[in-house]
């Protein structure tokens, strides 16, 4: 069940008795994928999935001939992030409609239906209706006065996919209303904080209506694919851990005697942190007053202090995410990695 949880396919094997259509234990293995988020790779030429006629399984799974098994591999390889991304959120919808079984009931009676010749075409199975939050992320940006930049940022944003809406976290006691705001297909939300906090960036405001956050500096612009790669990681992991892009390590220096904490380290897979700039959160966290109002003493070090909770609560490190390219306009800062 772990490895499930990890896995992006899960390989349905048809029935040793080619007779057979259809199995329990295939129907079984197909749930059980859809349920964890997997697509399903089904090998078989003519298996009868459920609900067939009023839903086209293609968009949840990858159907290939048996005599293609040895090929599975370069089949695999042409799905791209996107389509996978787009497939899981298929099947989570198919596997939360197979759970109500009121609505299981109807979907069979209007297969019945189907079968008369008195409904014709797909249905849409995937009950849309449903809540969405799981599938959808959310972007929180913090701004103080780099408004142009911001506003940059918030323009690469459009046509985003899983993205539900962009929050602003305006910091700045002083606001132009004469502000125009990119057009990017979301709605844009402003929050004014009634202080200047670094914190406000991490607070459960009740517009977010997605479990995944995206904090995001308000200089930093990240391409869609990465972002859609860390989103995939952390809801692939099923954890509720930091998944982010820049890297931090501690170290100790033994000529200063001290501890040491930079971005630069050569070793790209051992990093203690990530930077709360360019992250996703799977949850709310709430850190304690004391921590709070050092951050807001020093203005900075609210990255140390949340990834310090996160794995104390998670008892498990940061996921970073190797990005391709990551800039933080306002430092002139871009790394790079192929």
């Amino acid at each position: 069940m772990e490895v499930l949880k990890r896995s992006t396919f899960s390989l349905i094997l048809p029935s040793n008795n080619i007779s057979h259509k259809s199995t329990e234990i295939i129907q079984f293995r197909i749930t059980e994928a859809l349920k964890f988020g997997a697509i399903p790779v089904i090998f078989g030429d003519d298996l009868v999935l459920p609900f067939s006629e009023i839903f086209d399984w293609r968009n949840a799974a990858i159907i290939i001939p048996v005599s293609l098994i040895q090929d599975i591999n370069l089949i695999l390889k042409k799905y791209t992030v996107n389509t996978i991304m787009s497939m899981q959120h298929t099947g989570k919808l198919l596997y939360q409609a197979f759970s109500d079984y009121t609505y299981t009931l109807s979907l069979t009676l209007t297969v019945l239906k189907h079968r008369l010749g008195k409904e014709t075409g797909y249905n849409n199975v995937t009950h849309p209706s449903r809540d969405r939050s799981y599938e959808q992320f959310t972007i929180v940006i913090l701004v103080y006065d780099r408004i142009d930049t911001m506003l940059e940022n918030v323009a690469s944003l459009k046509g985003l996919q899983f993205l539900s809406k962009v929050i602003i976290i305006w910091n700045n006691p002083i606001y132009s209303s004469t502000l125009t705001w990119p057009e990017i297909g979301v709605p844009i939300h402003l929050i004014r904080p009634s202080r200047n906090s670094l914190n406000n960036r991490f607070l459960p405001y009740d517009i977010i209506q997605t479990d995944a956050i995206l904090s995001l500096d308000d200089d930093c612009i990240m391409k869609h694919d990465d972002i859609l790669l860390a989103f995939r990681l952390g809801l692939e992991n099923r954890e509720e851990r930091i998944v982010g892009c820049p890297g931090r390590v501690h170290k100790w220096d033994a000529v200063r005697n001290e501890w040491d904490y930079s971005w630069q380290y050569s070793d790209l897979w051992k990093v203690s942190m990530v930077l709360t700039g360019a992250a996703f959160f799977f949850t709310s966290y709430v850190m304690q007053s004391a921590i709070r109002e050092f951050v807001d003493e020093n203005l900075n070090c609210e990255d140390i202090a949340m990834n310090f909770l996160v794995s104390h609560i998670t008892q498990k490190p940061p996921i970073q995410v190797i990005c391709v390219h990551v800039c933080f306009i306002g430092c002139m800062y871009v790394a790079t990695i192929q």
